[in-house]
């Protein structure tokens, strides 16, 4: 999912507990951002189930994890649909897949932030 090379190439000039900083807030937000995201869907509040995917695509962009980046980045054109739909066809099963699709990608995703994060602390 990341590319550490590409990670280290941008932000290896940061001091490692920048580093470590960032990762941490990083896991301490994201879980609530995808209780967000489902809740949101159910609700059909699509703004907001924009806003938040758009988020999290430029978060995992920041962590150079493109495939994770390309699914928030799909179900933020999803959400906009329906936002200019005025929820016309709206599938609440289908977003949710992708909502679920999209969770497995940022938790392989953290799982490799866990092991930066360790690999980072040892370096110090």
């Amino acid at each position: 999912m990341i590319n550490k090379q590409e990670f280290m190439d941008t932000y290896g000039y940061f001091d490692k507990e920048v580093l470590i900083e960032i990762i941490d807030i990083f896991m301490n937000e994201y879980p609530g951002r995808f209780e967000k995201l489902i809740a949101e869907a159910h609700k059909k509040n699509f703004s907001e189930l924009r806003f938040d995917a758009h988020w999290l695509k430029g978060t995992v962009a920041n962590f150079c994890a493109p495939i994770a980046k390309e699914k928030a980045y799909n179900l933020e054109k999803m959400a906009a649909g329906y936002i200019e739909s005025q929820g016309e066809g709206y599938n609440e099963t289908e977003v949710q897949n992708n909502i679920h699709e999209l969770y497995e990608c940022v938790g392989i995703m953290a799982s490799q932030l866990k092991e930066m994060k360790e690999e980072l602390m040892l370096s110090k």
